[in-house]
């Protein structure tokens, strides 16, 4: 799928989507500014399609928790480094994003990616 597209009627889709829907693999750890965010490719067991998911935690502050999760191909997954994945987010016509931070267990975004404790 292309990251263009709208959002399809696929459970993956969907802001709330449970991790059972996806193959989980870790890809790599976000360093910048100490963050040490954790990030996964969710991959739909449904329709295939790749998912980039972005987490962080500050452990010495309750309600901190963030996630993202946008789409993303297998080339452009090629050219992506850890450090770039705000950035890859960011960019992106839509995402979806949640966590205690936010007091959502997801909804649809754009634009900044909060991924810094401040």
């Amino acid at each position: 799928m292309d990251n263009n597209n709208t959002y399809v009627s696929c459970p993956c889709s969907h802001p709330e989507a449970n991790a059972d829907n996806f193959i989980i693999a870790d890809w790599g750890v976000d360093k910048t500014n100490s963050r040490f965010a954790e990030i996964r490719i969710y991959t739909c067991k449904h329709c295939g399609t790749q998912w980039l998911h972005y987490f962080v935690e500050y452990e010495a502050f309750s309600q901190s928790g963030r996630w993202y999760r946008g789409k993303i191909t297998a080339a452009e997954l090629t050219e992506l480094t850890a450090e770039k994945t705000v950035d890859y987010l960011q960019g992106l016509e839509s995402y979806i994003y949640g966590g205690s931070f936010f007091n959502t267990r997801g909804k649809y975004g754009s634009g900044t990616v909060r991924a810094d404790l401040l």
